[in-house]
């Protein structure tokens, strides 16, 4: 159904005419900057509602350091003590900040291996590693798979200790399986094991096994 419209059939002079352009200009330009500043706002919401808080900037965290270096398309590879591979972390962009030596990371894509098999998956949109990475700070819708894609756990931020193989969060999680999802506030999780622990508000639903 089309809205109602009113039209109008009148004799414009020269004058006038160029008077009405001038209007009708006028009023585009302040439609597109209206649409503009809707899209910014839209945007924004968007993002808190994917973290649960408002949007951390990277650049808030790093607007007075110097960084040593940048790294692009980033790879590095880990392993065990029998020399076997432990872990790959990828990342499309690496900031080095030489305050405290850690590593800022734009998309990280992690990859744990138990006996040189895939165990796990994270990735997330950003993150900071320690010098060692042995701790790795991910933030922004963070999901978490196991290698068989079995068990899947979302938040919006996640600690992790690769060399521990452990996991925690005090944030919102969900955690899905192929029977079912469970939510709760906080978690820990040995990766070793694949033991986690819910921590607060848990709550879930499952189908029943046939």
């Amino acid at each position: 159904m089309s809205s109602p419209c009113t039209r109008f059939n009148v004799r414009i002079g020269n004058g006038i005419n160029s008077l009405m352009k001038q209007l009708i200009s006028t009023k585009l330009f302040n439609t597109i900057i209206a649409i503009m500043a809707v899209s910014v706002l839209l945007a924004f919401l968007w993002s808190y509602s994917e973290t649960g808080s408002p949007p951390k900037l990277l650049s808030t965290q790093t607007s007075n350091i110097n960084p040593r270096y940048y790294l692009f398309n980033a790879k590095s590879t880990h392993f065990d003590e029998s020399g076997a591979l432990s872990m790959t972390m990828k990342s499309d962009a690496v900031q080095h900040n030489p305050k405290d030596d850690s590593s800022i990371l734009k998309q990280p894509r992690i990859a744990l291996y138990r006996d040189g098999v895939l165990d796990w998956t994270v990735r997330s949109v950003s993150g900071v590693a320690d010098q060692n990475a042995q701790r790795i700070d991910l933030q922004q819708r963070v999901i978490i798979a196991s290698g068989d894609n079995q068990t899947v756990l979302r938040t919006p931020f996640l600690a992790l200790y690769p060399d521990e193989e452990r996991a925690e969060t005090d944030k919102p999680v969900t955690m899905q399986s192929p029977t079912g999802f469970t939510r709760s506030i906080g978690l820990i999780a040995n990766m070793k094991t694949k033991h986690v622990q819910l921590l607060d508000q848990v709550r879930g639903q499952y189908n029943a096994v046939p």
